[in-house]
């Protein structure tokens, strides 16, 4: 599994589509340990919701270990619900 950088940021966000879809192309459940992020982009976030729509189309589990960051972010946006399922507490 690749490693993600700590800074998601917008700059990133054409790597991490490409790790995810590698991601994405595995025939098993996944889990990603992004508990390091400090920072993630609208950009990065939107492609954790295509790799998890992606996941649950072919019955599969994309599971993440966020940081608190991350927790924060995705509340901010309102989308705790899309993720609520996805998101594993360490």
């Amino acid at each position: 599994m690749s490693e993600f950088p700590s800074h998601l940021d917008f700059q990133e966000a054409v790597k991490f589509h490409a790790q995810m879809k590698s991601v994405c192309s595995d025939k098993n459940d996944v889990t990603l340990n992004l508990s390091h992020i400090e920072k993630i982009s609208l950009s990065c976030i939107q492609v954790l919701m295509a790799a998890k729509k992606e996941h649950e189309k072919n019955e599969r589990e994309l599971l993440l270990e966020m940081s608190d960051t991350m927790r924060d972010v995705i509340s901010d946006l309102g989308l705790q619900d899309f993720f609520q399922t996805s998101i594993r507490s360490k």
